[in-house]
């Protein structure tokens, strides 16, 4: 089977999964550096960076790429959880004795997108010790469901 990864086809077969080589870095394009506007100057100026991401090749590993899917996952499952279950409740009354993140935000002396920042960064951590354990095709067949589910994929299983 393959699966598509941005322009790439990674091959999934009973027992591996093979990354293409020199796969375009999705930070820096495939250059190397990044470009990034330095706004603190009145007319701003663009400055130009070591790409951190690739070490200045221009290119990531197969691992490499595994690891941004796991983070994406992550990501997921803690969007999910913030929008499922706390989100919803600060709908309702402190006096309804219910968990409301809101108060606990300001219990805690935190503004509200703070509180969630940390919610967020707990849960994602949480996942990607979950996923750690998976195996590489596991990984991979579960980022791409999601990406399918999610629209963001444009191909399915691909043959």
């Amino acid at each position: 089977m393959k699966i598509k990864f941005g322009k790439y086809s990674i091959e999934i077969d009973r027992q591996n999964v093979k990354f293409p080589k020199n796969i375009d870095c999705p930070r820096c394009q495939g250059e190397g550096v990044v470009r990034d506007n330095d706004e603190s100057f009145a007319r701003g100026r663009v400055v130009t960076d070591a790409c951190y991401h690739c070490a200045n090749t221009g290119h990531v590993s197969g691992d490499r790429i595994l690891g941004y899917m796991v983070e994406d996952l992550a990501m997921q499952v803690a969007d999910k959880a913030w929008s499922e279950h706390i989100q919803p409740s600060a709908a309702t009354e402190p006096d309804d004795y219910g968990f409301n993140w809101k108060l606990c935000a300001a219990e805690r002396g935190l503004s509200q997108a703070e509180y969630k920042q940390e919610f967020l960064f707990d849960q994602i951590e949480v996942a990607i010790r979950r996923y750690e354990s998976w195996t590489d095709i596991q990984v991979v067949k579960t980022w791409h469901a999601a990406e399918v589910k999610s629209g963001r994929a444009k191909f399915d299983w691909m043959k």
